[in-house]
């Protein structure tokens, strides 16, 4: 039987609202986790592992123009969305800063894109999937997730990314005949995203005034995102543009049995952001209430996500042959040993999503997370430059393994030697 004591905490920990985010969090996760595997499997057979390794290149690129204009919005917007939930005015500013801010980065990221592509020998042949792979990025890059997510209220976004997806499945399984359609397949991928966004939009503007952006709300909001911005973006850099990397060194079909290991290794990593996004708020709020609860819940989420993650890690190793085998085919033996060695940074990644995400943002130290992930990010090109030419696409396993474990280990560095990471000993003389 729980105590007393145990029951009040449990109950305090997981309240109604904190309790239904989470579980929407996870519906969008399902239908993010099982839609990308049910769409890889059929893209796989249909397209053939040359054809997926350049759409896979071509989401590469243009996943660096989605990331200029999301600017770190998801963290820093999130945060001041949260701390003023119950100001529909100051909602309002922030909803018209945000968007005004997204408006000059998508024209400022449009024009360096279109100065790099012609250079790249795969977007002279395929112009086509270059403007397909930009209007997806630009698209997704919009999405308003951040305001409901401030507000905890995600059981509302569950519903229409789970009727996207189920959408844009249909639509591949219609439109993608043959060989030569990646471009068709980033196209409708930007319109589920366009509906999604199109729909939020409308509930954002329904719940607060419209603010026209102006220049002066567009600056104050850059440099307020500007310290999450770095931070995310050189995590993005590492975790996100590895098949861009391989690219420029090893044959298309290569590149393929890289993306699909990784794109599998994701949606197991995945399985850890819906719990991160939801406890993100919480713990951002706690900031302006108290520091003993704050702590407390810390170790809450280190204990439970370090956990997950563990458990998502011995789950991927194990269960990489007959996944790749039985969902992809014998054609992507291959990615089986990227998939394998990829799940070792499953549990590595949940400790720096605690350490990161839930403890120093919160805290305002995103200054020093963004030059640890900085660094990460150098040190990740590096070794892809070292490894890859000698090792092929395990070289770039390998270097994501090793920048991951840097992270984490830094990250646990500066905390103790700050004196920042709070002890178990404390925490429980708290309860």
């Amino acid at each position: 039987m729980l105590s007393h004591d145990t029951m009040n905490y449990l109950y305090r920990l997981f309240r109604k609202d904190l309790f239904q985010n989470i579980l929407a969090l996870y519906g969008v996760h399902l239908a993010n986790y099982v839609f990308p595997i049910l769409n890889n499997v059929y893209l796989a057979r249909v397209l053939g592992a040359e054809e997926l390794g350049i759409l896979a290149f071509t989401q590469a690129f243009s996943a660096y123009f989605s990331m200029l204009i999301e600017f770190g919005f998801g963290f820093s917007a999130t945060r001041q969305i949260a701390r003023n939930r119950d100001i529909p005015s100051k909602q309002a500013e922030i909803v018209s800063g945000v968007l005004g801010a997204k408006i000059v980065l998508s024209i400022l990221g449009l024009g360096v894109f279109l100065l790099i592509a012609p250079h790249l020998p795969l977007f002279k042949e395929r112009p086509e999937i270059l403007w397909a792979g930009l209007l997806q990025a630009l698209i997704f890059a919009f999405n308003p997730i951040w305001y409901f997510q401030g507000l905890e209220r995600m059981r509302l976004i569950a519903s229409l990314e789970v009727g996207s997806k189920v959408l844009v499945f249909i639509s591949l399984l219609l439109g993608v005949k043959d060989a030569n359609s990646a471009w068709k397949v980033l196209v409708l991928y930007g319109m589920g995203h366009l509906l999604v966004n199109s729909i939020c939009m409308y509930i954002v503007y329904r719940e607060v005034p419209w603010h026209r952006p102006n220049l002066k709300r567009t600056i104050e909001y850059l440099r307020s995102g500007s310290s999450m911005f770095f931070g995310w973006a050189a995590t993005s850099i590492y975790t996100t543009s590895n098949v861009f990397i391989l690219g420029l060194f090893i044959p298309s079909k290569m590149v393929g049995y890289y993306a699909v290991g990784e794109k599998i290794n994701r949606a197991f990593v995945g399985l850890i952001s819906p719990l991160s996004r939801a406890l993100y708020p919480r713990m951002s709020r706690l900031t302006q209430l108290s520091a003993e609860e704050m702590t407390s819940f810390f170790w809450t989420c280190f204990i439970n996500i370090g956990c997950l993650g563990l458990a998502l890690g011995a789950g991927s190793w194990l269960s990489a042959p007959l996944v790749v085998r039985m969902f992809l085919g014998e054609e992507f033996d291959a990615a089986i040993p990227v998939l394998q060695i990829l799940s070792f940074t499953i549990p590595i990644i949940a400790v720096s999503n605690v350490l990161g995400i839930q403890w120093m943002f919160p805290l305002g130290l995103e200054r020093a997370f963004n030059i640890i992930v900085l660094i990460a990010g150098l040190l990740n090109i590096l070794l892809a430059t070292l490894l890859v030419p000698r090792f092929s696409y395990l070289g770039m396993a390998w270097a994501v393994l090793i920048t991951e474990t840097f992270v984490t280990s830094a990250l646990v560095l500066y905390l103790v030697r700050r004196r920042l990471l709070p002890v178990i000993a404390s925490q429980c003389q708290m309860r």
